[in-house]
């Protein structure tokens, strides 16, 4: 994750067979060929990692790392949090009354900005990290 986080500068870096390639985890398309990804297990917990556009019309793609169940560490908050920031990436995080996420952000070629969002176990001192989602956009700036 940090890897892609890091090195991806287009939006033609997030397109499936790139990420298939970047991550070399055998990757392939599901059934109705609309997400690219693969399965498996990380400690005691099951993963779920896949690249997709989101809708037809949408000009970039998605990346996304689930764990289930939710509830289980097996990927801590600083191991994101302190390279995500070595990078350059800038943090914030949501209102506390929604789900615990922080949001890193940096601007990319072409107008676009990186964002690398994880779903976290706390808002005030986030450790565990279920979900983690790579999405490409233009830049408010």
């Amino acid at each position: 994750i940090v890897h892609m986080a890091k090195t991806f500068e287009s939006r033609e870096d997030m397109v499936p067979s790139n990420v298939a390639q970047v991550t070399a985890l055998g990757m392939m398309p599901d059934s109705q060929r609309e997400r690219t990804g693969v399965q498996g297990t990380i400690g005691h917990a099951r993963y779920e990692f896949a690249a997709w556009k989101r809708f037809g019309r949408h000009p970039g793609h998605s990346i996304e790392l689930t764990l289930r169940p939710p509830g289980v560490c097996e990927i801590s908050y600083k191991s994101l949090h302190d390279p995500l920031v070595a990078a350059g990436f800038g943090v914030t995080t949501n209102a506390p009354g929604f789900k615990p996420m922080v949001y890193f952000g940096r601007a990319v070629s072409g107008g676009l900005r990186l964002d690398v969002i994880l779903n976290t176990d706390s808002h005030a001192n986030p450790q565990c990290v279920s979900r983690v989602r790579m999405e490409m956009e233009p830049s408010d700036a």
